[in-house]
C-alpha cells in the first residue's frame, strides 16, 4: 500500500505539473479521469485534499463521454425514462416542414449507446416544438405538450395514441402520481383555467376556474387531493380536486408569479415574482413567513429594465436554504431561518437541473456524493455543478458551442446531461469519472 502511494505521488509531481503549462485541455481531462479513481481508492485524507487542490488549479472541465447530434437546429426539451434506458428529446430541424424553414421533431434515444430508437412524427403544426415531455412510471406512455396541443404516445411502438387540441396556449403540464390523469393550464380567451384530463378515457375530468391571469405553475398536493397554482393575477391558490373550488389564496406579491417550489415535507412554499421578491409561505395557513428582497437592489436604467424579476426559485439543502435566479443573471442562496444571503453567483445564464425520480420538475438542485449541488449554466456555454454548502464548483462540464437551454443530473447521480441551441445533447458519465465520488475528508 505504501509503495502504491509513493507511485501516485511520483506521478502527481512528475506528470501533473508539466501538464499545468499545457494548453491542451483534452490532455488535462484525460489526466484527471485516469488518476482520480486511484487516488480516491488508495490514498488517505491528506493525499486526497492535495490532489483535490491540484485538480482545482488544473481547472480541467469534465468532457462529455457521449454527444448526440439530436437536432439540426436547437433542442427544446428532454427527459429520461424512469429506468434510464431511454431519453426523449424535442427540437427543431432546419430545412423541413411547411415552408417556414424548420420543423418540430420528437426523438427517442438509447441512453447506453446514443443510438436513435424512434423518430416520432409530429403533425406539421406551425413549427411549434414540445416544451414538456413526461414519461408515465411504467415507461409505456409519453406525454408531450406544445403551445396548444398535448399528445399521448406509445413508447414501445412510437405510435401517436391521442391528441388534445386546446383553443389557446398551454402554460403548464404534469402527471398525477398514479399516472391516471394529467393536469394542464390553458389561457382560453383571457379566461385562465386549470384542467384535469383522464389518460384512460381521454375526457376532461375536472376544471378549476378562478384565476384572472395566466397560470405559470401547477403542482399536485396532499396525495393528489389538492392542486396548487401560481398566476399572473399575483396570487397562489390551492384547489380542492373533489369540489373543484379554491380553498385558499396566497396574496402578497405585486406582480405575476412565474415560479414556485414546495418543501420536501410539503409544509412550506417558496415563490418568485416579477415584483423582484422571493416569498416563503406556510402552506396550511397561507401566512407569508419571510420575504427575500435582495433582487430588488438593481439600479434600473429605465422602467423597462426589470432585471430583478424572479425567473426561478427552489428549496435546497433539506429545505434550510432557498435559491433563486433573476433576469439579471444573478443567483442568490438564502438562509430560510433569518433571510440572510449565503452565496451569490453572478453572470449565470440559467439555473437548471432536476431529478426524474420526482414528478416535481422545478427543483433546481440535485443530490450527489458531494452533497447537494446546484446546476448552473454560464454564458460561455458551460455547466457548473456547485456544491451548495461551500459554494465551490464540484466540476465544470463543457463542450457546447451555443447557449445551454437545459441541464440536469439524473436521479441516480450517474449522468450529467445538457442540451443547447447547437442541437446537441451531451452526457457526462459521472460514475465513470468518479468525480462525484471524490470526497474531501
Amino acid at each position: 500500500m505504501i509503495k502504491y502511494k509513493l507511485v501516485i505521488w511520483f506521478v502527481l509531481f512528475s506528470i501533473v505539473f508539466p501538464v499545468l503549462s499545457s494548453k491542451k485541455k483534452n490532455t488535462k481531462r484525460e489526466l484527471v479521469d485516469a488518476l482520480l479513481p486511484h487516488v480516491y481508492r488508495y490514498c488517505g485524507p491528506s493525499t486526497q485534499i492535495i490532489t483535490y487542490l491540484i485538480f482545482r488549479f488544473l481547472d480541467a472541465p469534465l468532457s462529455p463521454s457521449q454527444t448526440i447530434q439530436a437536432h439540426t437546429n436547437y433542442v427544446c426539451a428532454y427527459q429520461f425514462s424512469w429506468d434510464y434506458h431511454l431519453l426523449v428529446s424535442s427540437g427543431m430541424e432546419i430545412g423541413l416542414g411547411n415552408g417556414m424553414g424548420e420543423q418540430a421533431t420528437l426523438k427517442l434515444w438509447n441512453v447506453e449507446d446514443g443510438s436513435l430508437k424512434q423518430n416520432l412524427k409530429i403533425p406539421d403544426h406551425l413549427g411549434f416544438c414540445p416544451r414538456t415531455c413526461l414519461f408515465t412510471s411504467d415507461d409505456q406512455l409519453l406525454i408531450t405538450a406544445c403551445p396548444d396541443t398535448i399528445r399521448i404516445w406509445a413508447v414501445p411502438t412510437g405510435a401517436l395514441i391521442h391528441s388534445f387540441v386546446f383553443q389557446d396556449s398551454i402554460m403548464a403540464c404534469l402527471l398525477s402520481s398514479d399516472d391516471k390523469f394529467f393536469l394542464c393550464s390553458e389561457d382560453t380567451q383571457r379566461k385562465p383555467t386549470i384542467q384535469m384530463w383522464s389518460l384512460e378515457t381521454f375526457t376532461r375530468a375536472k376544471i378549476f376556474v378562478g384565476h384572472t391571469g395566466q397560470i405559470f405553475w401547477l403542482q399536485f398536493h396532499n396525495s393528489d387531493q389538492e392542486v396548487l397554482s401560481s398566476s399572473g393575477d399575483n396570487t397562489i391558490r390551492i384547489w380542492s380536486v373533489e369540489t373543484q373550488t379554491c380553498t385558499r389564496i396566497f396574496s402578497g406579491h405585486n406582480n405575476r408569479i412565474l415560479s414556485c417550489s414546495l418543501s420536501m415535507d410539503k409544509q412550506y412554499l417558496v415563490s418568485g415574482s416579477d415584483d423582484e421578491t422571493v416569498k416563503l409561505w406556510h402552506v396550511n395557513t397561507g401566512k407569508n413567513l419571510e420575504t427575500f428582497c435582495e433582487h430588488s437592489n438593481y439600479i434600473h436604467a429605465n422602467d423597462y429594465d426589470r432585471n430583478g424579476r424572479i425567473e426561478k426559485c427552489s428549496f435546497v439543502r433539506q429545505d434550510k436554504w432557498v435559491t433563486s435566479i433573476d433576469y439579471g443573471r444573478t443567483v442568490y442562496v438564502w438562509r430560510v431561518l433569518d433571510g440572510s444571503i449565503v452565496h451569490t453567483f453572478k453572470n449565470i445564464a440559467n439555473m437548471c437541473g432536476y431529478s426524474v425520480s420526482s414528478k416535481v420538475i422545478n427543483s433546481y438542485s440535485v443530490n450527489t456524493d458531494n452533497g447537494e449541488c446546484l446546476v448552473l449554466a454560464t454564458p460561455e456555454h458551460k455547466l457548473r455543478v456547485v456544491e451548495v454548502e461551500s459554494g465551490i464548483d464540484a466540476f465544470v462540464f463543457e463542450g457546447h458551442t451555443e447557449r445551454i437551454w437545459m441541464g440536469m443530473v439524473s436521479a441516480d447521480s450517474r449522468f450529467l446531461v445538457s442540451a443547447g441551441y447547437d442541437g446537441t445533447i451531451r452526457f457526462g458519465d459521472l460514475k465513470k469519472t468518479n468525480w462525484l465520488n471524490f470526497k474531501m475528508i
